[in-house]
């Protein structure tokens, strides 16, 4: 993926966080990072196809994650990953992986993604970024609350 995938999405973050939760973030230093994530840890995962398809993870420190499940669900308070927490932070990653794509698509860019999948604890053992030998590039966002991280594996 070139940096201009990397832009739409930053963009896309930043957009849809700021829209849906009044939340502005901070791009944080690009960096390379190491699996495994830690079992708190919440992913959402994608498959982005251009020329090639590359796994996209957007991570979520657990409390954000919590935090903006709940405000996403309105009315439910949210105290841990259910099931229905985990489907609105898929909502979440759809929301901004769509926006990423559209901003892909204003420059001339075709990209298609996959639904989006979210997994935590164990279940990281499954994403492409949580091996001890694969490393991810890391474009952090701090948004007081917490961190959202892009994970992109390499090689």
């Amino acid at each position: 993926m070139d940096i201009n995938f990397f832009n739409s999405v930053l963009r896309a973050c930043d957009e849809v966080v700021f829209q849906v939760f009044g939340l502005k973030g901070q791009r944080g230093r690009l960096h390379l990072k190491k699996g495994p994530f830690l079992p708190e840890d919440i992913l959402i995962i994608f498959q982005v196809q251009g020329d090639e398809v590359t796994p996209v993870a957007l991570f979520l420190e657990q409390r954000l994650g919590i935090d903006l499940a709940s405000q996403l669900l309105g009315s439910i308070s949210v105290t841990s990953l259910t099931d229905l927490a985990r489907s609105a932070l898929g909502e979440l990653g759809n929301m901004i992986m769509g926006r990423a794509v559209n901003l892909l698509a204003a420059e001339g860019t075709r990209v298609t993604i996959s639904g989006s999948k979210v997994l935590t604890g164990r279940e990281l053992q499954a994403d492409p970024c949580a091996s001890e030998d694969k490393r991810c590039l890391v474009i952090p966002f701090e948004f007081g609350r917490g961190r959202i991280e892009i994970n992109v594996p390499l090689g």
